[in-house]
This record gives structure tokens, C-alpha cells and sequence, in this order.
């Protein structure tokens, strides 16, 4: 209970007074502070219908989104989408570069479970990126082989690299001082 206490603004010290544990001090508060409303419902399935993934996140972090998403939308109340309905949705939110692995996506007993596509899609995300950083090692090495060929086609190339002053200098009849 002290933890609550400490932790909470004095505006809401009023809703857990009478409170004599700390399980019915968090009832209260949650009940203060988390609204419901058929609006809260309808924004909430709004977001989860809608939501894509950014390339900014992992497929897990995506994942977990969809699900938080889900997890409001069915503790609202208005609507419980069957978990086919959900996999469809982990789908439908994905960029353009999954769309082949979205057409050949085949139900197990004809039916899409979670289960099932959070697999498929983690496993392809690995995929893709095993093959982007390839393909930047890929670019690396070509970049290089220009500057090389750059070198070998021009004799005055220079490179990019500092040079070293030499602590050894020539008099004009050559010999080292």
C-alpha cells in the first residue's frame, strides 16, 4: 500500500482513503482512471484495424502491438475477434515486401490461428534481414572493387588515405640527412 501511496498524485489520495489493502487500493484507482467509454471502443478497434508496421520495429514489437491492441479492444466490451480474424489482421498490416509470403500463406484445416502466422512472420523477418545485411556486405565490397579499379585505370589517383611525413630528408645530391 505504501508503494501506491508514493507513487500516486495527491488528487487521487480522496478515491483510496477507506482502502485498507493495496489489491482494493489498485481496484479503485483503476476504476477512477481507465475509462470505457463506446468511444474509447470504437477508437480502440479503429487503431487495431487500421495499424501497420513501421520498419522501425521488429516483427515481435509488432506483434506485441497488434496484441495490446487486441487485448483493449476485447476488454472493451463492443467486439471479441476470433483469432483467425486477428492473424488476418497481423497480415494486413504488413509492408509490401512481405506480399508474397502473405499470398502463400495456407491455413492449417482451413483456418489462420496466431499461432501459426506469428511463426511464418518472425522467421521471414529473420529472412529478410540475414539477406539485407548481405546485401550491404554486398555493396561494401563492390564500392571497394571500383575504388581499386579506380586506382589501377588512373595513375595520378590519389588515396583517400592520410600520409605518413617521414622524419628523413635528401639533400640536392640525394644522400639522407
Amino acid at each position: 500500500m505504501g508503494l501506491i501511496v508514493e507513487h500516486i498524485s495527491d488528487s487521487f489520495m480522496d478515491d483510496i482513503d477507506s482502502c485498507e489493502t493495496s489489491r482494493e487500493a489498485w481496484d479503485n484507482l483503476k476504476a477512477v482512471c481507465t475509462t470505457n467509454t463506446m468511444h474509447d471502443q470504437i477508437q480502440s478497434l479503429g487503431e487495431l484495424l487500421h495499424f501497420r508496421k513501421p520498419d522501425s520495429i521488429t516483427m515481435e514489437e509488432y506483434i506485441s502491438k497488434m496484441n495490446q491492441m487486441n487485448k483493449r479492444v476485447k476488454e472493451g466490451g463492443l467486439i471479441d475477434l476470433s483469432d483467425a480474424a486477428v492473424a488476418a489482421l497481423y497480415l494486413r498490416g504488413l509492408p509490401k515486401r512481405y506480399e508474397i509470403l502473405v499470398r502463400t500463406i495456407e491455413p492449417k484445416e482451413d483456418e489462420l490461428t496466431t499461432a501459426d502466422i506469428k511463426s511464418k512472420l518472425i522467421l521471414e523477418d529473420r529472412r529478410q534481414s540475414t539477406l539485407e545485411q548481405q546485401n550491404d556486405k554486398h555493396v561494401a565490397l563492390k564500392s571497394m572493387s571500383r575504388l581499386n579499379k579506380s586506382k589501377d585505370q588512373n595513375p595520378n589517383f590519389r588515396s583517400p588515405r592520410k600520409e605518413i611525413p617521414v622524419d628523413e630528408t635528401e639533400n640536392s645530391s640525394g644522400e639522407k640527412v
